[in-house]
């Protein structure tokens, strides 16, 4: 039993890296729509491709089908599909499934929906690690400031990228209050977060 257990964890494996080889997949947030591209190289043929998305990489949901015969033999042939109602502020994994070669590897795609508000925070109380993120479009250098009730400056942090990770042991248990600046001091966002270690 164990060795046919073996033997089908093997081939599931193998079936996969076989279409990885034969195709290449992206997946790429634009304006809160999530564009997938699928590449078959040439030589390779499938029959219909289906276009998967998962909130864990484990339950995977079908979000759409290119019906039909796909691929060429002479040259690499592109097809792409907008998942226009992605899941918000949470990652996302995306797949496609070639019907005759398998399945692509998988990407993951963050699309915030910040909805009013000048930032996100994905978890508050912040128990072990959460993400502060905010709009930074043109990547400036910005400033994280947190500040005790007292107002002393207890953590400060740079980066040009559009969120901070936060962890949790790195401070003390308690409220701060929170500033995100650019280099020319302009408040990008502000807010309240809690650091409760476990």
């Amino acid at each position: 039993m164990m060795k046919i257990f073996t033997f089908l964890v093997v081939l599931l494996v193998a079936v996969q890296l076989h279409a990885q080889n034969k195709s290449s997949f992206s997946a790429k947030e634009i304006n809160g729509e999530v564009f997938l591209t699928v590449s078959i190289h040439s030589g390779n043929f499938c029959n219909g491709i289906s276009l998967m998305r998962s909130e864990d990489s484990l339950n995977w949901e079908e979000i759409g089908l290119i019906a039909g015969y796909c691929g060429s033999i002479s040259e690499t042939v592109t097809y792409n599909f907008t998942d226009e109602d992605p899941i918000k502020n949470k990652t996302s994994y995306y797949r496609a499934v070639l019907n005759g070669l398998g399945a692509t590897e998988t990407r993951s795609v963050l699309v915030l929906d910040f909805d009013g508000s000048n930032y996100i925070l994905t978890t508050n109380p912040v128990t072990d690690i959460s993400y502060l993120y905010f709009n930074n479009a043109p990547n400036n250098e910005v400033t994280l400031s947190l500040y005790s009730y007292n107002g002393q400056v207890a953590y400060s942090e740079t980066t040009t990228d559009a969120q901070f990770e936060l962890h949790a042991n790195n401070h003390q248990n308690g409220t701060y209050i929170f500033l995100i600046q650019d280099d020319e001091g302009n408040k990008l966002a502000t807010g309240r977060l809690m650091i409760r270690n476990l």
